[in-house]
């Protein structure tokens, strides 16, 4: 009997020993995983807690520094404009007077004036060169991304009667010039050109089409030329009246 009894209790021992050195394992394991983790904190405090302003003032695009400490003047700035980027710092922006200290400060603003941006898409990025980090990732202006050096828009119609509608388009020539026309057609018909109309710049145009049919659907589309280059945007549908 003592000898199942002391083995007993020399089990018991065991077990507390193994308890306890499971215990450490467990308290080391934690100890480690929270040292990582404060590890990994204090190296992501490099990160300047800063916020920038991005907005578009007409056709000029304005990053200001809104709050936070000062910024170098290699800051870099990435704008989107309809799929084709541009990089500068902050450097290149910044006037005379701001960057005497060498330092892009509180209230100060980048001002970035590109060639016309009427319906194009407009995104901006800055990053910090010092700690390689992200500070502003925005969409200014939804719009159009395109490889073309143009834009032309297919709109709504308006104005429509059993006989006739208003079309619209948009268009954008990026500082060159050429022109823009509708063509229409009812379904299973053949299309219908409008004259030809010379422009330059960006703008909306319509044009009355007459000689509908009553109640019929019609397709039409905006198309533009420039340079020998003719292109056109996607078709839209009016629906004449009875």
């Amino acid at each position: 009997m003592y000898k199942i009894k002391n083995d007993f209790i020399k089990n018991d021992a065991v077990s507390e020993i193994l308890l306890s050195v499971i215990m450490l394992v467990i308290a080391v394991s934690v100890f480690t995983v929270l040292n990582l983790y404060i590890l990994s904190d204090t190296e992501h405090s490099s990160i300047p807690s800063v916020i920038i302003v991005g907005q578009l003032e007409g056709n000029k695009i304005i990053i200001e520094h809104g709050y936070g400490p000062s910024l170098g003047l290699d800051t870099s700035c990435t704008v989107d404009i309809g799929g084709k980027s541009t990089n500068f710092t902050a450097e290149d922006l910044l006037n005379s007077d701001s960057k005497e200290n060498g330092l892009w400060d509180i209230g100060e603003r980048l001002v970035y004036e590109p060639d016309d941006i009427t319906y194009l898409y407009v995104s901006i990025q800055v990053v910090d060169k010092k700690s390689n980090s992200l500070l502003f990732d925005g969409i200014l202006q939804d719009g159009v991304v395109s490889d073309n050096a143009f834009v032309i828009l297919t709109y709504s119609p308006t104005n429509i009667t059993n006989n006739s509608a208003n079309l619209w388009l948009g268009y954008n020539f990026r500082e060159k010039s050429g022109k823009i026309r509708f063509s229409y057609k009812q379904y299973g018909g053949s299309w219908i050109n409008t004259s030809w109309v010379s422009k330059s710049g960006s703008g909306t145009y319509n044009e009355t089409v007459i000689g509908l049919s009553p109640d019929k659907i019609y397709i039409y589309k905006a198309e533009l030329t420039c340079e020998s280059n003719t292109i056109e945007d996607i078709y839209n549908t009016v629906k004449s009246r009875l």
